[in-house]
């Protein structure tokens, strides 16, 4: 029932505007921190209201109505019907994904899996 849920896409300013619940609060330096910096590279600074430190509470505090948050899209994938995903309308707010492994690990199963990776970051 949020004003905003209707929408396709939110500018980061209209975000920002909006109460914030950040995600994860603990520990520091984490995706809370990126999401911060995206903001402020924008210009912006969400006005945070609540802080979760699981990525279901942060959810449940949204579908309450507490504010909004940031999680990545692959969060959309849960299907609740209580929280709406909008696409926040700016190219250059994104998160890096990292994949870390052994130094000389030359499995198979590996190599498949970067490749994978690889395709799919690739869109």
């Amino acid at each position: 029932r949020h004003p905003l849920a209707r929408r396709r896409r939110i500018g980061i300013a209209q975000l920002a505007a909006q109460p914030f619940v950040l995600y994860p609060a603990r520990p520091r330096p984490n995706y809370a921190d990126h999401v911060l910096g995206l903001f402020r590279a924008a210009g912006h600074a969400p006005r945070v209201v609540q802080e979760a430190n699981e990525l279901q509470t942060a959810i449940g505090l949204v579908a309450a109505g507490l504010g909004v948050t940031v999680v990545p899209a692959s969060v959309q994938r849960l299907q609740r019907r209580d929280v709406a995903h909008v696409r926040i309308d700016a190219e250059a707010f994104v998160s890096p994904v990292i994949a870390s492994y052994r130094k000389d690990d030359a499995s198979p199963f590996l190599a498949q899996a970067l490749a994978l990776a690889q395709q799919l970051a690739k869109g």
